[in-house]
């Protein structure tokens, strides 16, 4: 059972009402593409939409005419993460605590794991270059580098920084995503400096983790303001949420145990580590 110290609960608390104060209450977009290697052709793109109220991010199809496949909504008032499959017509409802839980059990199976505890034990040494505007964290075997600015608004970062991390920390949730564990502190620098990343690389040595390189980059444009389009985007995901049939995560994940161990993650790293994105 996770256990939650009083101080810890008020600084939850504190973030919560910061992050949905009315200073706070500035609606956006980013829009996000997923490369790999050296293609030129994104092998995803979302959108994510920050209304007053929700965050929902929109997996988009890769066609002409791109129509969402998956839709994620963070619901902060209810502390609640929604799930939504467009194809399959059904949704999975978690709690933000759920996912802590979820996340907690992971960390003590890789750091038990020896072929997987480097990605809580390996540190990231950082290195700014500031005439270049990057941002680089270099460990052993993984290697990030970013870039970004400051918004103008600054009163967006809360709520994007929340966004940042339920949305890493749902990685915990599917066995055939990388655990976030780095990408956790890839986050914390990102906060650090106050940034909306532009633009994120990820390159992976192999080791008795990973079998293979993996070089993987994303870029993010961001937009003030939500359009007609994008408010019915949203109005589309709200129905979904009603209309999908409910079902667990192990369900919606395709997975069989409710347990989430890391030997599944070793047997589908390679194939879903770009969704570190």
């Amino acid at each position: 059972m996770l256990r939650v110290s009083l101080l810890t609960s008020l600084n939850w608390l504190a973030s919560w009402l910061i992050l949905w104060s009315p200073l706070a209450a500035q609606e956006f977009r980013i829009e996000s593409q997923i490369y790999m290697g050296e293609s030129t052709l994104p092998v995803s793109q979302n959108v994510t939409l920050f209304s007053e109220k929700l965050v929902c991010d929109f997996l988009m199809s890769n066609e002409v005419d791109p129509h969402p496949i998956e839709i994620v909504v963070l619901d902060p008032h209810q502390h609640l993460l929604v799930l939504l499959d467009v194809r399959q017509q059904i949704r999975v409802e978690i709690p933000d605590l759920q996912v802590l839980r979820l996340l907690d059990e992971l960390r003590r199976e890789t750091k038990q794991n020896e072929q997987a505890k480097f990605l809580l034990d390996d540190s990231f040494e950082e290195d700014t270059d500031w005439s270049q505007g990057y941002v680089t964290l270099t460990s052993p075997s993984i290697v990030y580098r970013f870039k970004g600015e400051q918004p103008k608004d600054v009163t967006i970062l809360p709520k994007y920084f929340e966004f940042l991390d339920s949305f890493t920390n749902l990685n915990a949730t599917d066995p055939k995503k990388m655990p976030p564990f780095p990408r956790i502190r890839l986050n914390q620098s990102i906060k650090k400096l106050g940034w909306i990343p532009s633009e994120v690389q990820m390159s992976i040595i192999p080791n008795g983790f990973f079998r293979e390189p993996l070089r993987a980059e994303s870029k993010h444009t961001m937009t003030m303001g939500l359009s007609d389009k994008d408010r019915a985007l949203i109005v589309t995901a709200k129905q979904y949420w009603t209309q999908f049939r409910a079902v667990t995560l192990t369900k919606y994940r395709g997975i069989e145990k409710p347990k989430i161990p890391i030997i599944a993650r070793l047997n589908t790293r390679n194939e879903k580590a770009a969704d570190d994105r």
